[in-house]
Order: structure tokens, then sequence, then C-alpha cells
């Protein structure tokens, strides 16, 4: 059984679909937690994840080149456009589930912790298909320990960021 590929899109769509799922659950998580505020986490979130992402992959193309497993520049700008809109996607089909969660939660608190679940789960997801679309015919320990360095970077980064967006 062969792996399922991400149908070729134009940049418009793709830019829509990584916007629309982050943005999406902003609207759910601001409207939980303070109606009148809820275009800032609305606006926020696509704002983290797609500027996480444009802030730190030159350096893991950078780093891969250093290691010499770097693949070709418009196949890291194709993938990295690819895999933010299948996060996108990833987030608008957990809203659903989210928006029920959130709607019956009983404290802010618990909102705040589906909306790091929500974008956790988005993120890994997203991180292991960018590493079979950038390293798929170059892996072995090298680009393994390289993007799971930057990954941790990634992450941390996201993490702390989207902490500041949804505290208290």
């Amino acid at each position: 059984m062969t792996p399922a590929r991400t149908p070729t899109a134009d940049p418009k769509t793709l830019a829509a679909w990584a916007i629309a799922g982050p943005a999406a659950l902003g609207v759910c998580v601001g409207l939980c937690l303070d109606p009148a505020l809820a275009w800032i986490p609305a606006a926020a979130l696509p704002a983290v994840v797609v500027g996480v992402t444009l802030l730190c992959v030159p350096t893991l193309y950078i780093g891969a080149a250093f290691a010499g497993v770097a693949p070709p520049p418009r196949a890291v700008l194709a993938g990295v456009g690819r895999t933010l809109a299948d996060a996108g996607r990833v987030l608008a089909g957990l809203l659903p589930a989210v928006a029920f969660l959130a709607a019956t939660a009983s404290s802010p608190g618990t909102v705040r912790l589906l909306a790091f679940g929500a974008t956790a789960l988005a993120a890994l997801v997203g991180l292991r298909v960018l590493y079979r679309r950038l390293f798929a015919d170059r892996d072995g320990p090298t680009a393994r320990l390289l993007f799971g360095a930057w990954a941790l970077v990634y992450l941390g980064i996201g993490l702390h960021l989207l902490v500041t967006l949804l505290a208290p």
C-alpha cells in the first residue's frame, strides 16, 4: 500500500489552509475565553504557526547544507508550503471536537489545554510529514539528528509564543 500524497495545489490554496486552520482554532478558543476579544487569538494563532515556521526553516536548510543532507531549495519551499497547509487541515479536522469540548469546559484552563493539545498534535503531524518530504531519500542518522534537534528548538519557540498568547 502506498502512502497518500497531498494533491498539488496552487500557493493561494496552500496559504489559505495554512491560515484558516489556526485561525478557526483561534476563533473557537477566543470565543470560549472572552468573546469580546476573540479576534486576538484568531489573528495571533496563524501568525505564531506561520511566523515560527518562516523563522526556523532557514536554519534547518543551512544546517542540512552543512551536514551534506540538504534537499534542493525548491523542494524545501514546496515541502514547507504543503506541510503548513496539511497542519492547517489537521487543525480544521480537530475543530469540531475542540469546539465541543471547549464550549462545555468548566474552566478557562481547560480551554487553553485543549488549544495547546490541538496545536501540538498538528505540529507533531506536520513535523513528521515535513521530515518525510525533505529527507525521505536522505534518511540516515545525520538527517535524523539534525531534524530532531531542529524540531525541538522549533517546538520550544512555538510553545513559548503560544503560552504567551493564551496566558490569562
